[in-house]
């Protein structure tokens, strides 16, 4: 009766419904806020010392295939705070490209405080820790404090790498938070097997058409990557677009040597300068259903246009020129990028066997940001022999900011007769590499001292005269001119491109860091039609062609272009838009044009550059006796891109360039509108003083002494609450620069996967 009776209460109960809304196995009773009947809730409910959440970052990052990205984790507490020895449980999913290497937890001390988990990797794929007592500074080892990372106490860490491009998919688990959907945070990570060249600033006729290339390649081996997307878009200037309707940004797919070309025109024709951004996007996730287009790579080039009418484009342009082994473009930066390399080769082209030949190196960045960590690498042939080197020549350049330079000069003794060769390869963080190679003819007879070999045999005595040319009747005459004036630096408001009418030839004063264009004008003054005269522009080592008159082909510190046929009467008209490197009493251009008919002239023009001119100086420290040198200022962003609800921590440093301290040193930084401030990791050397809108000031620093190692770093943390391109400013200001000092970083803001 018992059991007839207990089978009739059971078949008078209900059992359970499934919860539709998957939060839960079983839904639960409307009537009761307790489990059915012979269940327990697990994890049960929530105590007052359960951890809230976890959190991670960053969240969407991308690499290159080799590196080691960090990941850091942390436990968040019911106060707000990160917890200390909180395990934590690293995993990636399957199908992810990559491997953990390391992982870090709690110590040998940390046992006292119950902390087993000792930090350790299971296999490949999954790893253990826990989050730290302490706070940690990773250092990479680098000049560069903005890829290191920072660990606080309550936060754990696990890096990762892939030598394979993919992404690579993780997540952290942290078992001690309540409820089950805040104990997970996941992370991806975007291997990327690639480096890019930006086509480089041009000069063309206004009206005419110019085709911009961008050339993607393979970091690992150099091979083209086809299938990426390169966008162009016209910034300011005059009004231009792109082929075939004139739209003012267009998307190019490379092709299969990894090109992206685009041609741009202009929709009326005007003179002046169009600003063009270039960016490198790669579709990610395809595969997995997580389909995203980055930007992995961006930079900036121009276009100018001239009102030299009679200035001809080259007669023919290659539709798709092979990737060059020194190529003569720099090589650009990989992730993020704005640094852009180039290197320039110089010597003589010719010398006495056993005579010593001496190189000068130049290294220059052209770019935006600083160029980290370069290491330059030397490969000369058997025939060149070092003092000290038996095989390749390496050394450490160490940093290089934004548009400096630096020389250096390499001395080989020729041991062997013939052509003989060296190449320079420079590299730096980001994939930055750029090559060139210069040669040397190394021969037995003595050779006189010019750059040029003679065109005629040398006499067989001294009293045997010279057979004189034989005169060519009516030869045709040509004629070259050369003038200079001051223009300002490229990319600046206000800068005056058009050349003005009635130059002379005449000497005129500059300063370093000063541009000076330099127009030729090349003409038949002849009654025949002169055919392959070549214009060879040769410029003093203080000056550094930056720009030129397309069509031309440069070799060292020369330009030289080719016309094929010039009618009597007619002028080529060509342009060279330097930068004043250095001091120099009398630096010149000096122009030679040469027809295969024999005619040929020369001209040349000179400058005077003198030191740079200093910014508006402040008051004076007591006892100082100079002026202050100017403040160095850079802001940079850990993180580019990143999506919506992350957070990006901005780097700012400020530098004393001179040789005397300075004081009240002022930071204000001015976040963009699409971010929110988080004053948890906004730290610097003095407290925040005030928060006024966007704008965070810093409390000035009393002084700040001379010299990189002396260098204060801030660090600011925002959260992306809209997508789009976000500009963080910082401003400086002190006793001695009471002018502010600013500059920006930019941030691309993706919406949230």
């Amino acid at each position: 009766m018992a059991c007839c009776a207990l089978l009739v209460g059971c078949a008078q109960g209900t059992l359970p419904r499934i919860d539709p809304s998957g939060e839960r196995i079983f839904a639960r009773d409307a009537h009761s806020d307790r489990p059915p009947a012979g269940y327990r809730y697990e994890p049960g409910g929530r105590l007052p010392w359960d951890d809230v959440a976890v959190t991670l970052s960053p969240q969407v990052s991308m690499a290159p295939v080799g590196k080691e990205v960090v990941l850091v984790a942390g436990v968040v507490g019911p106060e707000g705070y990160f917890m200390t020895n909180r395990r934590l449980e690293w995993s990636l999913a399957q199908g992810s490209v990559g491997q953990f290497v390391d992982v870090g937890g709690a110590g040998f001390g940390d046992m006292l405080l119950g902390d087993f988990n000792f930090p350790r990797k299971i296999n490949s794929s999954r790893a253990v820790g826990s989050t730290s007592r302490r706070y940690i500074y990773m250092n990479r080892g680098t000049p560069d404090p903005s890829d290191d990372v920072v660990v606080k106490a309550g936060q754990g860490w696990a890096t990762i790498t892939s030598p394979v491009e993919g992404a690579s998919y993780v997540t952290v688990f942290a078992p001690d938070v309540y409820p089950w959907d805040a104990r997970t945070q996941s992370a991806v990570i975007y291997w990327v097997d690639a480096q890019w060249r930006f086509p480089p600033p041009a000069i063309a006729v206004m009206g005419t058409r110019h085709t911009l290339c961008t050339t993607v390649v393979r970091q690992s081996d150099q091979s083209p990557c086809p299938g990426w997307q390169v966008r162009y878009t016209v910034m300011d200037g005059p009004a231009a677009g792109f082929a075939p309707d004139g739209a003012a940004s267009i998307d190019v797919v490379t092709d299969a040597a990894g090109q992206a070309r685009a041609e741009i025109f202009q929709k009326q024709p005007a003179s002046g300068i169009n600003r063009i951004c270039v960016q490198v996007i790669k579709s990610v996730g395809a595969t997995t259903g997580d389909g995203r287009q980055l930007v992995i790579g961006s930079g900036m080039t121009t276009v100018t246009w001239t009102s030299a009418a009679t200035v001809q484009p080259p007669t023919t342009t290659p539709t798709a020129p092979a990737m060059p082994t020194t190529p003569s473009a720099p090589g650009t930066p990989a992730i993020p990028g704005a640094a852009w390399l180039d290197v320039k080769t110089t010597g003589p082209s010719q010398v006495n066997l056993g005579a010593k030949v001496t190189f000068r190196i130049t290294v220059t960045n052209r770019g935006t940001a600083t160029a980290r960590n370069l290491v330059i690498r030397d490969r000369f042939d058997p025939g060149l022999e070092h003092e000290q080197a038996t095989g390749i020549i390496e050394r450490s350049l160490g940093d290089l900011p934004a548009g400096q330079a630096r020389i250096i000069e390499i001395a080989f003794r020729a041991v062997k007769p013939g052509k003989l060769c060296h190449i320079v390869e420079v590299t730096g963080d980001g994939g930055l590499r750029a090559t060139d190679q210069a040669c040397v003819t190394a021969v037995t007879a003595a050779i006189p001292g010019t750059t040029y070999p003679p065109t005629m045999p040398q006499p067989p005595s001294k009293t045997e005269p010279k057979t004189p040319a034989v005169p060519e009747p009516a030869k045709p005459v040509l004629q070259v001119t050369v003038s200079v004036r001051k223009i300002a630096p490229h990319g600046q408001a206000g800068a005056r491109q058009e050349r003005p009418d009635g130059l002379d030839r005449r000497r005129d004063a500059f300063s370093v860091g000063d541009w000076a264009a330099f127009y030729i004008e090349v003409t038949n003054t002849g009654t025949q039609t002169l055919s392959n005269v070549t214009v060879v522009a040769e410029h003093d080592s203080p000056l550094s062609p930056e720009m030129a008159t397309e069509g031309n082909k440069r070799i060292g510190n020369s330009l030289t272009w080719l016309i094929a046929s010039m009618p009597p009467g007619r002028t080529h008209v060509y342009e060279s838009h330097c930068e004043c490197k250095s001091v120099s009493a009398r630096a010149c251009l000096r122009v030679r044009a040469k027809a295969t008919s024999g005619a040929q002239a020369e001209a040349e023009a000179c400058v005077q550059i003198g030191p740079a001119a200093g910014p508006t100086i402040g008051p004076k420290l007591p006892g100082d006796v100079t002026a202050a040198a100017p403040l160095d200022l850079v802001i940079s962003d850990l993180f580019d891109p990143i999506t919506v609800k992350q957070t990006q921590t901005y780097v700012i440093t400020v530098t004393n360039l001179g040789q005397l301290s300075d004081r009240n040193v002022t930071l204000a930084v001015t976040l963009p509108q699409q971010m929110i401030l988080e004053k948890l990791g906004t730290t610097g050397p003095t407290p925040v003083q005030t928060v006024v809108g966007q704008t965070v000031r810093f409390a000035p620093a009393v002084e700040l002494r001379p010299g990189k190692e002396n260098r204060l770093e801030y660090r600011v943390r925002a959260r992306a609450t809209q997508p789009g391109k976000a500009i963080a400013r910082a401003e400086v200001t002190s006793l001695n620069n009471p002018q502010p000092k600013s500059d920006e970083a930019e941030t691309t803001i993706l919406m949230s996967p």
